[in-house]
């Protein structure tokens, strides 16, 4: 069975069901979650599912890094896509050095993130 699940964390409602149409659309099962402790436990509950993560960097209690590196515990190889709105120098060498698989910048571009994960 392939993989077809797109685990996104963003604690901004509006985003999330945007993006979930949007890959439903494309033929990929979406899972949601709206923090990090939340998409961590359905990173746990559907792995096995998992063709890749697309996780915010702004989210309260447990930000984004802190999440990856969560995620990573579980599973160093599955890919991660981080998604801010900035993107600065340090961040980005940061989680670069923690296999962080492409930076989708914000606001959304999705044809550039199906094109992501198509290279999957």
């Amino acid at each position: 069975m392939k993989k077809n699940g797109i685990l996104i964390i963003d604690d901004e409602e509006m985003l999330r069901v945007l993006m979930a149409d949007f890959l439903e659309a494309e033929n990929y099962q979406v899972f949601l979650a709206e923090s990090g402790k939340r998409g961590v436990e359905l990173f746990k509950q559907y792995q096995g599912e998992l063709l890749a993560v697309l996780l915010d960097s702004n989210m309260p209690e447990m930000n984004g890094e802190q999440t990856l590196d969560e995620l990573r515990k579980l599973d160093a190889s599955i890919p991660i896509f981080f998604a801010t709105g900035l993107i600065k120098a340090d961040l980005f060498e940061r989680l670069k050095a923690k296999g962080i698989n492409g930076i989708l910048k914000k606001p959304y571009n999705l044809g550039e993130f199906i094109e992501m994960l198509a290279k999957l």
